[in-house]
């Protein structure tokens, strides 16, 4: 099976592969966002409530630039 792209750019995309295709892509950031949801836990368990406002107020001081 080719990557989603080369399936979808075939002259005739065969519709089950392009969605087993989607599937594998659309199950691979389900799991990277899991990981990504444990590991916010995972740090809230180990941070004081201080640290833990320390990191809310730097992430809040670092949001998107004024500048654009």
């Amino acid at each position: 099976m080719g990557s989603l792209e080369e399936l979808l750019n075939a002259d005739s995309p065969d519709v089950a592969a392009v969605r087993a295709a989607a599937e594998k892509v659309l199950s691979q950031r389900a799991a990277t966002q899991a990981d990504h949801l444990a590991a916010a836990v995972a740090v809230r368990t180990i941070l004081t409530a201080d640290q833990l406002d320390q990191v809310r107020r730097s992430v809040c001081d670092a949001g998107p630039s004024k500048d654009g």
